[in-house]
């Protein structure tokens, strides 16, 4: 059943909800307009639209030259472009953009977000919501490139089931690093990843040794630790274990 929504929860958000074949199975389609994200794009496509117009009034000054070869005008332009900016000939100026055009493609394109799921029992909010938080994923990738943490160069490894293994472990890897921001979230202490492994990785064991006739003898210890990073330890109970006296 066709439904349409104002999403209050995600600001000036609207949506569309059908159902649709997609590549030959049925799937819930969301079609959302965001206000700000229309305003943004249609500033964005003007700025890129003066700078064709710049070019054009170059060329434009080039095509006045006896025995010059005019250059390709919409080389590597979208076709969109040469649509909504007509183009200019020898003589007279560029003129400025079709209106109707460019209002037309507007009204089409900008603004809006097709979203396609298997989840008919999501409501329209939950489909929005995890569409938004896709932004997870991808600081997870960029924190799989980063060399200082959980990066999966270098791998040392050739053969294919070792490959497997050692991307299992980097998964593995990286779901517990993300459990364990989660938990500390929860303490109030809101950390990017790689924020929370740099204050973690400034905590280090120390062994400290007695020399007889000392009755204390080895004992595991801590560094000193700023006030963050003992909330974090105090927040996941790894303090007390770790001061333990070595036998």
């Amino acid at each position: 059943m066709d439904q349409y929504v104002v999403l209050s929860e995600f600001g000036d958000f609207q949506a569309y909800r059908t159902t649709r074949t997609v590549l030959g199975v049925e799937r819930t389609v969301v079609v959302t307009y965001n206000e700000s994200l229309f305003l943004g794009q249609w500033q964005g496509e003007f700025a890129r639209l003066r700078k064709l117009y710049e070019r054009l009034r170059t060329i434009q000054k080039g095509l006045d030259i006896p025995h010059r070869r005019p250059p390709a005008v919409a080389s590597g332009w979208p076709t969109r472009w040469l649509r909504l900016a007509p183009t200019c000939r020898t003589g007279s100026p560029p003129r400025w953009l079709k209106h109707n055009a460019c209002m037309a493609w507007g009204n089409t394109h900008w603004g809006k977000t097709i979203l396609f799921t298997d989840h008919a029992e999501w409501s329209t909010a939950q489909i929005v919501a995890t569409y938004r938080d896709g932004w997870h994923v991808e600081d997870t990738f960029r924190d799989r490139k980063q060399p200082s943490w959980l990066h999966w160069q270098p791998q040392f490894h050739w053969t294919d089931d070792k490959i497997r293994v050692h991307a299992l472990v980097c998964v593995l890897a990286v779901t517990l690093a993300h459990l364990l921001r989660r938990e500390v979230a929860r303490a109030g202490i809101d950390f990017s990843l790689p924020q929370l492994l740099q204050e973690l990785a400034q905590v280090q064991e120390v062994l400290l040794e007695y020399p007889p006739p000392s009755p204390t003898g080895a004992r595991l210890t801590l560094t000193d630790r700023t006030h963050l990073q003992q909330q974090i330890l105090d927040h996941l109970k790894i303090l007390e274990p770790m001061a333990k006296p070595v036998i």
